[in-house]
């Protein structure tokens, strides 16, 4: 008999769409990432106000939508994140 190896929870994306979905999903993760390391060296109102400037940065560059969007997207990771516990 054949040992079947686990399978893996991430595997590769195989489409166009599943790339761009994980790449808008790396880009909020670490934006995230960015906003606790200001948060933690500068402190949490720095931390808002510069990233009140990224999102409106982010709103003229690539518009309303994308900025929605993006916000979106790390609010749902934020709650995943805490839902885990």
């Amino acid at each position: 008999m054949e040992s079947q190896q686990p399978k893996s929870k991430s595997r590769k994306p195989s489409s166009q769409r599943e790339i761009l979905e994980l790449m808008k999903e790396m880009e909020a993760r670490d934006w995230m990432d960015r906003f606790k390391e200001k948060a933690y060296e500068h402190g949490m109102n720095h931390a808002r106000n510069w990233w009140a400037k990224v999102l409106y940065d982010i709103r003229r560059i690539r518009g309303e939508k994308a900025a929605d969007e993006l916000r979106d997207r790390m609010n749902r990771i934020r709650n995943e994140i805490r839902s885990k516990g």
